[in-house]
């Protein structure tokens, strides 16, 4: 039998709280109700959730407090926090996910829309959960082969390496295995035909609350800083760091000069590879048109008698 969905709902609208209720507690789900942040930590500390649906204008410490602090608590840290607010800009999404959401919807909100964005960041969590041990374990194996290698020279490696590349997931796998020799948590948006690729550094999930950052931010701006993390645009890709060094200004420094070299040799790569497909499927147009014509001159030469010549 599958377990059920054990969702705390934080919220000091009691209309909102029976919503919640009457929207998702089924043989799938149970909700539990808090009416503020200190309560509403308290009833997770009591029992862990499975997910935490938090409002952000609330009395006493607000939203975005709350969920900083159920972040620092060892025991439930890793719990999934949803956003619930009237309010929908990009600044919005931003602080709630600096202090560590992972989703954010907007009030009023649909039934059918709440219940699959919360059993989409329940399979997300588990996948990332299970994903995160491996990551773990192969990355320990790989810091002890990078030891030695100075991050220019890594990002001098990428460039040289990206030359030999030839798809849109092959370039993808070699900046992340550059990122990870500078020891960053990343997550990435490539184009591709106007359909965005994502792409994500330890290979699991990207949380939709990260997608919804990156597809909103103003692509003119070269680098957007919030926090420590960063957001780095080029025309054709577009990479979140999630854990830029605050605590060490000289290697936040050059990490902030390495990675637009490395974005550049991703861009340009991006379009030269677009452009060899285009051709590759130009050419293979051009052959199978030319197979065709053939074809029926060859159809048309055989239907053709020849006359009969005078005697």
């Amino acid at each position: 039998m599958t377990k059920q969905i054990d969702v705390l709902a934080i919220d000091d609208d009691k209309f909102i709280q029976k919503v919640i209720i009457k929207s998702l507690k089924s043989d799938a789900m149970n909700v539990r109700t808090a009416s503020d942040g200190e309560s509403g930590i308290e009833e997770a500390l009591n029992k862990k959730p499975d997910i935490i649906l938090l409002d952000v204008e609330m009395p006493g410490i607000n939203g975005y407090e709350t969920c900083d602090r159920l972040r620092n608590i060892e025991s439930i840290k890793d719990v999934p926090i949803v956003f619930l607010s009237s309010r929908s800009s990009l600044r919005e999404r931003m602080q709630g996910y600096e202090v560590g959401a992972d989703d954010y919807l907007v009030k009023p909100f649909e039934k059918e829309y709440l219940n699959a964005r919360i059993n989409i960041l329940v399979k997300y969590h588990s996948e990332r959960k299970e994903l995160r041990e491996q990551y773990e374990l192969a990355h320990e194996n790989a810091l002890t082969a990078m030891t030695g290698a100075s991050e220019l020279a890594v990002a001098m490696r990428f460039l040289e390496k990206s030359l030999t590349y030839h798809s849109i997931n092959d370039l993808a796998q070699g900046l992340f295995e550059c990122t990870e020799q500078f020891s960053l948590d990343c997550c990435a948006m490539i184009s591709e035909k106007d359909s965005p690729m994502w792409y994500s550094s330890e290979n699991s999930p990207i949380s939709p609350l990260e997608k919804e950052l990156i597809e909103m931010c103003d692509k003119e701006a070269r680098f957007l800083d919030f926090g420590n993390r960063t957001i780095i645009n080029y025309p054709c890709v577009s990479l979140l760091v999630k854990n830029m060094p605050l605590n060490d200004m000289d290697r936040y420094g050059r990490i902030k000069d390495l990675l637009p070299i490395v974005l550049s040799a991703v861009n340009s790569k991006t379009n030269t590879i677009r452009t060899e497909q285009a051709l590759t499927e130009q050419s293979e147009n051009l052959l199978t048109s030319f197979k065709k014509i053939r074809n029926s001159l060859f159809y048309l030469g055989s239907t053709i008698e020849p006359k009969a010549l005078p005697l």
